[in-house]
């Protein structure tokens, strides 16, 4: 039978990848051959959904080749097979339910029943799910292993999207997207204030998180040789020096593993981060030197914990020395759960032999690749600056016992714990913070991230500069952290946003930046020119306020930065962003290109008759020729402020109110 031949197809397949798992065990472990971040290890399971029972044989074979056809087919990250994984397992509930366990019997029915039971449980991520199954019924039915096609298509509608700009719903949105003020307020004091090394590990590695803006898997998951400086250089080569301080100007950034892409990659810092990044890394290099050095030893002596000959006897004070908890006959538990007999009674403190303590604690250790890319290791444990050691960061109402053998990263639990979004002790509780109202502070990771991306947006920050400083390889994801509501409690902010002209915008930017309200490198630049030449920095000033850019034929109000303009030199063709202005190079352009479009519109009329479609290329250059005209026509009309050429014309940008994930 073809399901057969397929199956032992992606067995030989399985088997050339080489990766160190069994056919036929009833789950493959797949940190050696899928992308992995972190430290937890992660296995796919060949058993029945929601039971520990393995998938019968024959299912199970022909789940593991669909599995691998996927993953020849799309090359998914270990999340999305497993998906898929789940999707198969639902497939045998149905199949199973209908009386069999031979997946030549499945049918698209059991595709269709499959997706009631989900929405009978009210399963939120519907869409995913059938698109899953969507996919698994193409593989089956492209290698025709069932009797009868599937032909299953999905037909559940993609969810709506997740925020509109829509203030009301902006405003009801920001308590759970944003952190309160009293909050960041409040974490202030404690990062300012650590009552113990321990709490400043956790803080230094969530100043890191806020400085950088960064997802918080990417935050914790940092080299400790992250930190990169380096001196500005001007066009000879030489450093560039700071007016005021006389010092070389330097940027900063920070060496990090996007999600998105798993490429190394380099976060450069605002000026204004700089100070809380250095100190982060800092401290934190100094902090987990310790568990650094531990981690570091055990991977240069693989399988061993400690420097202990494995014959020795060791006393229950002497382990307690590595395994620190509230009292000594804790250890007693500890060993006992781990099934580690005492080799010898002495009284009140017993004594085990060293390897079979070693060997207990070696099974509970974390794994020593922090992250790595097909199959390659690019991070280990040891290389990690967020990094501590089992139960040292356990707050108040957890048990108490740090393991010093057993080195591990900063955990998310860590760092949500401190935080306040679980029951034991935060750094708030410790200080009797709370928010304004007197409830409990809970702050979440992610809350970071779309507090820095909304000030990116009020800060006016172009969409290509929001997503390269937020890691974001789909510009279209930059909406969803711009909380603009915010724009009205930022009344000097939410002018900017709500500008009715040009002009406006840029005499607004202009006096901003001429009185200090507005900070930047712009503003940095004027500043350092005004106090070499007045005249130099204004016309500074009058080219770049606004952002706008210049072309042949004027000024371009289009945010240019989003995605490549439709009108891409082809402003004249009754683009609605196209303003003249009184620049005779303007109107000395336009005059030769009416000349070189009525030399092309000559020859077009003259060698394309009767040729198909020449009507519409010949009207289509008269439409341009007319807008040229325009153009030129304005030219005696402008007094100082630009004009717009074609005020009925509809813009490429939409307007923040009418736009919904895309500018285009």
């Amino acid at each position: 039978m073809k399901i057969d031949e397929f199956i032992a197809r992606q067995r030989k397949f399985f088997e050339a990848m080489d990766t160190g798992e069994d056919w036929d065990a009833s789950s493959w472990r797949v940190d050696s051959w899928l992308d992995t971040r972190g430290i937890k290890s992660r296995s796919l399971p060949f058993t029945m959904l929601g039971k520990k029972d393995p998938l019968p044989q024959v299912f199970s074979d022909f789940t593991k080749a669909v599995l691998l056809s996927i993953y020849q087919l799309k090359r998914p990250k270990f999340a999305a097979l497993f998906a898929y994984l789940i999707g198969i397992r639902r497939l045998f509930n149905e199949l199973s339910t209908a009386g069999s366990i031979y997946p030549a019997d499945l049918r698209g029915e059991h595709f269709l029943s499959a997706i009631e039971a989900l929405k009978r449980d009210e399963y939120k991520n519907l869409y995913d799910a059938a698109n899953c199954l969507a996919l698994i019924g193409s593989v089956i039915d492209k290698h025709e292993l069932t009797l009868f096609p599937i032909d299953f298509i999905c037909q559940i509608q993609a969810p709506t999207p997740r925020l509109r700009h829509d203030p009301m719903m902006e405003r009801e949105a920001l308590s759970s997207k944003l952190p309160s003020r009293e909050a960041m307020i409040a974490y202030a004091q404690c990062t300012n204030n650590p009552i113990n090394e321990r709490e400043e590990i956790l803080l230094r590695t969530i100043d890191l998180h806020i400085a950088m803006g960064a997802r918080i898997n990417e935050s914790m998951l940092v080299p400790v040789d992250c930190w990169i400086e380096k001196k500005l250089l001007d066009n000879q080569g030489l450093p560039i020096i700071d007016s005021v301080t006389k010092l070389a100007l330097t940027e900063c950034g920070i060496k990090y593993f996007p999600e998105k892409g798993f490429e190394p990659s380099i976060h450069w810092l605002a000026d204004s981060d700089v100070p809380l990044a250095r100190r982060a890394i800092k401290r934190l290099t100094v902090l987990t030197k310790r568990a650094r050095s531990v981690a570091c030893w055990q991977h240069e002596n693989p399988g061993r914990l400690w420097d202990v000959d494995p014959q020795v006897l060791v006393s229950r004070s002497f382990i307690n020395i590595y395994v620190e908890t509230a009292a000594p006959y804790d250890v007693n538990r500890i060993l006992d759960r781990l099934h580690v007999r005492i080799a010898r009674e002495q009284t009140g403190n017993p004594e085990y032999l060293a390897g079979d303590v070693e060997s207990a604690f070696l099974a509970e250790r974390d794994s020593q690749v922090a992250f790595q890319k097909n199959g390659k290791v690019i991070l280990r444990l040891h290389e990690c600056l967020c990094i501590g050691f089992i139960g040292l960061f356990r707050l108040k109402g957890q048990t108490n016992s740090v393991n010093w053998l057993l080195p591990t990263l900063v955990k998310f639990a860590d760092i949500t714990g401190a935080l306040g979004n679980t029951s034991a002790e935060s750094i708030f509780d410790r200080r009797q913070l709370t928010e304004a109202d007197g409830t409990r502070i809970s702050l979440r990771t992610h809350q970071s991230r779309h507090w820095r991306n909304t000030l990116y947006k009020l800060g006016g920050m172009t969409e290509i500069q929001q997503a390269l400083a937020m890691g974001r390889k789909d510009i279209k994801q930059n909406v969803y952290y711009q909380h603009v509501a915010l724009d009205t409690e930022l009344a000097f902010h939410s002018a900017f946003v709500e500008f009715q002209s040009y002009h406006e915008k840029v005499q607004y930017l202009q006096s901003g930046i001429v009185n200090g309200k507005i900070q930047g490198a712009l503003a940095e630049t004027y500043h350092h020119l005004n106090k070499q030449d007045p005249v130099l920095a204004s016309d500074f000033l009058d080219t770049h306020a606004g952002g706008v850019h210049v072309t042949l034929w004027g000024i371009c109000t289009n945010d240019f930065s989003r995605e490549p303009c439709q009108k891409h030199l082809q402003c004249f063709d009754n683009c609605g962003h196209l303003h003249r202005t009184d620049d005779a190079r303007e109107a000395d352009n336009l005059r030769k290109l009416l000349e070189l479009n009525m030399e092309v519109l000559t020859k077009m009329q003259s060698e394309c008759v009767g040729e198909a479609g020449a009507d519409k290329w010949i009207a289509e250059q008269e439409r341009k020729i007319e807008g040229i005209r325009k153009a030129i026509t304005l030219s005696d009309k402008i007094v100082g402020i630009p004009i717009k050429v074609f005020p009925e014309a509809a813009g490429i940008t939409k307007s923040i109110s009418t736009r919904r994930g895309s500018s285009v």
